[in-house]
């Protein structure tokens, strides 16, 4: 099963690019594909009137999709109809080679006539769309992270449910942390964020529906959110460190973290790497005492693997007349530092007093270094 990830021109390419990576780093037989580049015209709205019981309440949805008569309120927002968000998905299967059986689901920044963050058509429940806006209202976090949980949901709702009525007939109207709460009060989605849960009812609704494994990856993806989003509370100091894991495509993931990937560029990933393999520490200006190690790393991580990139990358990060290797540990520690705060980040940046050996206090027994492991010298 693939599903494809399309955006509307005002849909932020950051969250759109980070969702499709947060999605990515859980393995599974669901596969995520998704293109910056390609950009859907925004559908036609309208300015609409909102007041705060308006803005939180989410409409219940007959299956004719009839609209309702809203009063007019004082502050205004852009919406449009469920119709035209499922045009532009089928105009995307209309351009792609797209499986009949494959999701499309279109992020939009706009948001539609019956105020839900996301909806798959009630007439062809392969296209949806999830709402990316106005999560500052609901969360102290990355919009990234509902958004993804959006996704992953609408591919388990779209196995549990053949048709809008059956929707809508089975979802909890009270909220009980599970992916069908309705969310009425759309503040009450707080509550199935941070559970990230599918209640048993609802979980034997899947049963012969979609494959074990595809439900187990869905269900990593929720756990990965509900762990993000502690990193967004007091007590996250209290936090265990995480594994660090290095793939095989050189990502650096922390799966504990809810397989949070920390992004560098491959120079910082070799620097990074190589002190990984020195837990003894090591001074900057003898970094190019391991010339050899350094470019058998930034081999693995380049781009290019070329030759003549490798060389003139390691020689920048070992001459001692610049401040390539202390300008791209400062980087490091501003990735980690971003992604999970000062406190939690501590373990995993790489530190030491001046003119004292450099190097990462985190416990080398939760370092996977997998695919083929470059040796000490």
């Amino acid at each position: 099963m693939t599903i494809h990830l399309i955006r509307t021109a005002g849909a932020d390419t950051r969250i759109f690019d980070e969702v499709l990576h947060f999605l990515q780093s859980f393995e599974g037989p669901v596969q995520f594909t998704g293109n910056t580049a390609l950009v859907w015209e925004k559908p036609r709205y309208t300015n609409k009137r909102v007041d705060e019981e308006s803005f939180f309440h989410q409409e219940r949805v007959l299956c004719s999709m009839a609209c309702f008569d809203t009063p007019e309120i004082p502050v205004f927002r852009k919406e449009c109809s469920w119709k035209e968000l499922f045009e532009k998905c089928a105009q995307y299967r209309n351009t792609f080679p797209v499986a009949e059986t494959d999701l499309v689901l279109l992020l939009t920044d706009i948001a539609n006539e019956f105020n839900w963050f996301c909806a798959l058509d009630p007439g062809f429940p392969y296209n949806g769309f999830v709402h990316t806006g106005e999560w500052a209202h609901y969360l102290k976090a990355s919009e990234v992270f509902p958004v993804a949980y959006l996704v992953a949901g609408l591919i388990l709702q779209q196995h549990m449910f053949e048709n809008m009525a059956q929707l809508q007939a089975a979802v909890h109207q009270q909220p009980v942390g599970c992916i069908n709460d309705f969310c009425g009060h759309k503040k009450e989605i707080t509550l199935k964020m941070r559970t990230a849960d599918v209640c048993p009812e609802c979980m034997q609704k899947l049963q012969g529906k979609l494959e074990p494994r595809a439900i187990a990856q869905v269900l990593d993806i929720f756990e990965g959110v509900r762990k993000r989003l502690l990193f967004n509370q007091p007590f996250r100091q209290a936090v265990s460190p995480s594994r660090l894991v290095v793939n095989t495509a050189g990502r650096i993931l922390l799966p504990d973290y809810g397989n949070l990937e920390i992004k560098l560029t491959p120079l910082e990933k070799t620097l990074y790497l190589f002190f990984l393999n020195h837990p003894e520490g090591v001074l900057l200006p003898d970094l190019v005492d391991h010339r050899a190690e350094l470019r058998k790393l930034y081999g693995r991580f380049s781009n290019s693997g070329l030759l003549a990139e490798v060389h003139n990358g390691v020689e920048g990060l070992v001459d001692v007349t610049s401040n390539s290797a202390s300008e791209k540990i400062s980087r490091i520690k501003a990735a980690f530092t971003k992604a999970l705060g000062a406190d939690l980040a501590a373990q995993y940046i790489i530190k030491g007093e001046k003119a004292k050996p450099k190097s990462i206090a985190l416990d080398r027994s939760l370092v996977i270094i997998q695919g083929n492991p470059v040796a000490y010298d």
